[in-house]
């Protein structure tokens, strides 16, 4: 940093202020809401194409190392005197030492000893599993909530023991937390239900397994889970997979499921928010049902429809395949993962809804998206059969970026080749 700084306070030449404030930048975007959460939000909400940067570390890391090297370089060049470009040697080697050797010094928390969590095996058998199940979703028991919090003992005393909530630190699949940002639906919809201590969101979110960790300390006794219990009606008595015997995992009952891709049976219009959803999501709620907050969807009707076949399948994270049967007139559809704007049916042009408070739906219109003979198959009942694609935007713009940069080195670098064969021919 004071080779940066220093050399700012004998210059003014534009290509360094310059280079420094593409530095600093470069620092506001790769730190993402750490850094200055507010200037971040506001550059992410207004910028176009932003979003398709969904990890800014990784995405904007290589620009500060650019700038902070050409910086480097040319403060290196402004400093003239050789003590202190000793002094700027000898800082440099020796931060580098860790590099050039087996020996790492940690430094962090400096006169304390560094504590290190070694979790039972389970948890490692978990990960290993969960490479293959990729795709499930996982609802831990018991789960942190607001007013409780987990507590793994796996050994006498204190040290070792943890109540960090590993299932979200272990394994490949998606995990249901309270862990999400502060304006999540899903977070709001969690706390709503814990707050009148029931488990039937279960019934509004796509789940296909529960993780009962049998780890975590004394849970059947602590007062605050004693509702969390509640959840096992919803899985099958026989464990699916036991790992080591600390955790257990169960499948879904079949009457339970509740497909990422469905149309529901019937929906309701409730004047309500999300706070209210649990009054709705009673004992009698039906599964695969479907509730849509005026508060949510502007303009939104109560329709009666009869239901088609719906299958789907997964391209890859941000593409699915659906195919519909038996279609006729207008009928819902709901992509069972948090609503996010830039989520689309490509040729559905009616509006982006939030069906059971937290996720993607659209209503499609037969009679209009077969208006054109080639979208669609007409069936012998005057039923129509068709495929949608779902896919998300901000992938579509990487992919077109890509080729267009990947486009540019091709020809960058056939125009170097040339360049230099041509030189080599004349010589």
């Amino acid at each position: 940093l004071l080779i940066i700084i220093l050399p700012i306070i004998k210059t003014q030449e534009k290509k360094y202020l310059y280079m420094l404030g593409f530095f600093v930048g470069s620092i506001l975007l790769a730190s993402g809401v750490s850094f200055y959460p507010q200037a971040y939000q506001w550059i992410y909400d207004n910028v176009p194409f932003l979003y398709i940067y969904r990890e800014p570390w990784s995405k904007f890391l290589p620009y500060v190392i650019f700038s902070m090297a050409g910086l480097v370089t040319f403060s290196l060049d402004k400093i003239k005197n050789k003590l202190h470009l000793f002094i700027i040697a000898f800082v440099i080697i020796f931060r580098m030492y860790p590099f050039l050797s087996p020996s790492l010094f940690d430094y962090t928390n400096l006169g304390w000893k560094k504590l290190f969590l070694k979790p039972p095996q389970a948890w490692q058998q978990f990960d290993d599993w969960s490479l293959n199940y990729k795709d499930s979703y996982i609802l831990p028991f018991p789960i942190s909530t607001p007013t409780t919090q987990i507590i793994y003992r796996w050994y006498d005393g204190q040290l070792g023991n943890s109540n960090l909530p590993l299932y979200l630190h272990f394994g490949s699949t998606n995990t249901f937390s309270t862990a999400y940002a502060p304006n999540s639906y899903v977070k709001q919809i969690l706390y709503s239900f814990f707050e009148i201590e029931s488990m039937n969101f279960i019934k509004l979110m796509t789940v296909d397994y529960m993780l009962e960790q049998r780890d975590a300390v004394d849970f059947d006794r602590l007062d605050n889970f004693t509702y969390q219990p509640g959840a096992r009606k919803f899985f099958e008595k026989k464990p699916f997979k036991v790992f080591d015997e600390s955790l257990h995992l169960y499948k879904i009952l079949p009457e339970y499921k509740l497909e990422l891709i469905y149309v529901p049976n019937s929906i309701s219009v409730i004047s309500a928010d999300i706070s209210n959803l649990p009054d709705y999501v009673t004992d009698s709620f039906v599964v695969g049902d479907a509730l849509y907050l005026k508060e949510q969807n502007e303009n939104i009707l109560d329709i009666k429809y009869k239901k088609p076949l719906v299958s789907y399948e997964k391209v890859n994270p941000t593409k699915y395949a659906v195919d519909i049967n038996g279609a006729k007139g207008t009928f819902p559809i709901v992509f069972n993962q948090a609503y996010n704007r830039y989520w689309s049916l490509d040729g559905i042009e009616s509006a982006h809804l939030i069906a059971n408070g937290y996720a993607n739906s659209w209503f499609i219109d037969t009679k209009e998206y077969c208006s054109k003979p080639s979208n669609c198959i007409v069936n012998e009942d005057g039923s129509y059969d068709f495929d949608l694609t779902l896919s998300y935007y901000p992938q579509k713009v990487y992919n077109v970026l890509f080729v267009i940069i990947f486009g540019l080195f091709l020809s960058n670098s056939g125009y170097l080749f040339v360049r230099l064969f041509v030189r080599k021919s004349k010589q």
